[in-house]
């Protein structure tokens, strides 16, 4: 049968051909899609929030000998680490650029104050 009438066959039955072998595969399975939430949010805990289910996803598949999943996970893992790197170092940069920012503008703010000092001596005299 092919994938769609077993979809409809398991849902009008209500016999599903289908179940996560550990709680820790659904707490897994939770995190990944917050995960996938909090990216569309563009919160950098994302990285976070994924690291700590591909960990029970790792875990639950070395613990059955999924192999081909311990290998994606090791992937997921590493992409984890380093994305969360990545937005470190550019949150880092645009900190900077904020703090140089801020700092042109106070030294705007006081070349403006100074040359309203000098247009009113001038029109003092």
């Amino acid at each position: 049968m092919n994938f769609l009438g077993t979809l409809w066959q398991s849902f009008v039955t209500g016999e599903w051909q289908f179940t996560f072998s550990s709680p820790a595969e659904w707490v897994g399975t939770a995190l990944s899609l917050y995960g996938f939430y909090w990216c569309i949010l563009k919160r950098p805990g994302c990285f976070i929030i994924f690291l700590l289910g591909d960990v029970l996803w790792f875990i639950t598949a070395l613990a059955s000998q999924h192999w081909s999943l311990v290998a994606q996970q090791v992937v997921y893992l590493l992409m984890d680490a380093s994305g969360y790197a990545v937005w470190l170092a550019q949150q880092r940069v645009e900190d900077q650029s904020k703090d140089y920012l801020r700092a042109l503008e106070d030294e705007v703010m006081m070349l403006s104050a100074k040359l309203e000092v000098l247009n009113e001596r001038q029109q003092e005299r």
